[in-house]
């Protein structure tokens, strides 16, 4: 039976193999082995174009990116810049370079070489400019290396999340993904549930735990938070506060019910009715907003899901659960709010254990008005509210088989990557040495290659982590290990 992995893997493979054949040009290419060009050795170079184009091949020490009249230069156009070389795209409609190495001088020494073709049409000048595809390689003096060039990564066995498309180059992906914090299990309670909606002031806080975020252990941005309207309707209603503070907490209501006594197994597995002692027991805090808040029947979004309108995305990091503090102001005379949430309860014999602590005012059993800032202790329930999220993961991977360094006892040195880091996108290497092809008796991954020396082969492990404002993501090109 083919599996979904199957069905995947056929799916990258077949968009890789459409996006070859429909590549445009011009195309720029180092040759694939060797890889490195040590002392006596020839670097290849192949540039594909529109026959009769001019070309003119630039090679930098630095990668850009940088936008020039609308085009994207893999290139910094530093005082390094030079032109590799230039001319007409033959007939044949690509041009060759063979450069003859004959030494490497110190100053260039396992540094990265970055290079980028420009082509201008000949029949219209102005606006018939086009840039290839970056490439780069790195000079060093001896042979040997362990080196990788993301030619074609799921070809050279690659796995992971990265750019399935990704050709001439390792390269990072965003994806993004809405998660409701819905469980069948729970009893949905009948009736609106104002919380922190409430006109007179509220204080609340919830905890969601990372299986009611589906999370999977890696790290995301949480852009977008909505509450569900009871009843699909919203009546226009401004609040003068409403401040929203996420963080992390190792606080898992555990909702299992005695079988025998049909009460919560682990009643204090959940929130303090102390605010201070959940804010005491968090980390990472962050407001994600703050002042006005404002809503009309047109903010109702088809789904039924309003939203809370985050001023600024919070990075969750998918293993904790997530505590929401809420703090109303009350303002004017407290009334009944005009909108409430959905709430489901987790368990329905108890309060405990307590996924949300509140002191809500202008309500029937509180009509006093609540200052957020001053009230200390809230009333605890199980109530787990409906929420809509949007996750945004801009951290990707990807992670090579072993490879053998077909050296006694290797002493690995610090690796030399040559990559392209638009904004303030990152890449972090991590690797792990073993015996075996297999992994025996491999190390722990780190960031430190020293750990995995003596190991006959090696295994790398590529994170790519997108600029989080701009969502630009990064590239690798090259890599390479020497061997000491």
């Amino acid at each position: 039976m083919t599996t979904t992995r199957e069905l995947l893997g056929a799916t990258a493979l077949l968009a890789a193999a459409s996006l070859t054949a429909q590549t445009p040009l011009p195309q720029l290419r180092c040759d694939e082995a060797p890889t490195i060009y040590p002392i006596g050795s020839v670097l290849t170079l192949d540039l594909d174009g529109r026959p009769g184009d001019a070309y003119a091949i630039l090679a930098d020490l630095g990668s850009g990116p940088i936008r020039v009249a609308g085009k994207t230069l893999r290139l910094d156009l530093g005082p390094a810049l030079t032109t590799f070389a230039n001319g007409l795209v033959p007939g044949a409609g690509r041009e060759s370079f063979r450069l003859n190495i004959p030494n490497v001088p110190a100053s260039l020494d396992l540094v990265p070489i970055y290079f980028q073709a420009v082509t201008i049409d000949s029949s219209r000048p102005a606006s018939g400019i086009d840039v290839s595809n970056g490439e780069s390689t790195i000079l060093h003096v001896t042979t040997r290396v362990l080196a990788e060039r993301f030619d074609a990564p799921f070809r050279d066995g690659f796995t992971g999340t990265f750019d399935p498309l990704s050709r001439h180059a390792l390269r990072g992906i965003v994806t993004r993904r809405t998660v409701r914090t819905v469980d069948t299990d729970f009893y949905v309670f009948p009736q609106p549930v104002i919380g922190p909606l409430s006109p007179g002031g509220a204080r609340v806080q919830n905890v969601l735990r990372a299986e009611d975020l589906d999370a999977t252990g890696e790290p995301e941005l949480i852009t977008a938070i909505r509450w569900r309207a009871f009843g699909n309707v919203l009546q226009a209603m401004q609040l003068n506060r409403l401040d929203l503070e996420l963080a992390h907490t190792d606080v898992r209501p555990d909702f299992t019910i005695d079988q025998f006594t049909s009460l919560p197994r682990f009643p204090n597995s959940g929130l303090d009715p102390s605010f201070a002692q959940n804010l005491a027991n968090s980390r990472d805090r962050s407001v994600v907003r703050s002042g006005s808040y404002a809503v009309t029947p047109a903010d109702l979004r088809g789904d039924g899901y309003v939203d809370y309108q985050l001023a600024r995305p919070y990075p969750y990091n998918g293993v904790d659960s997530l505590l929401l503090d809420f703090r109303t102001g009350a303002q004017g005379v407290p009334g009944p709010g005009s909108n409430g949430q959905v709430l489901q309860l987790g368990v329905i014999s108890s309060a405990n254990p307590f996924a949300r602590v509140s002191e809500v005012g202008g309500i029937p059993s509180h009509p006093l008005p609540v200052n957020p800032d001053a009230v200390t202790t809230g009333q605890g329930d199980s109530g787990v509210v409906d929420y809509q999220l949007e996750m945004l993961r801009i951290e990707s991977s990807a992670l090579s088989p072993f490879r053998p360094a077909r050296v006694a006892s290797p002493n690995y040195g610090a690796p030399v990557a040559a990559t392209v880091l638009p904004g303030n996108s990152q890449v972090r290497f991590e690797f792990r040495g073993a015996d075996d092809a297999s992994g025996a008796n491999a190390t722990a991954f780190s960031t430190n290659i020293d750990d995995a020396d003596g190991k006959q082969w090696l295994q790398i492990r590529v994170v790519l982590i997108a600029d989080p404002v701009t969502l630009e993501v990064p590239e690798v090109d090259t890599l390479v290990i020497p061997l000491q």
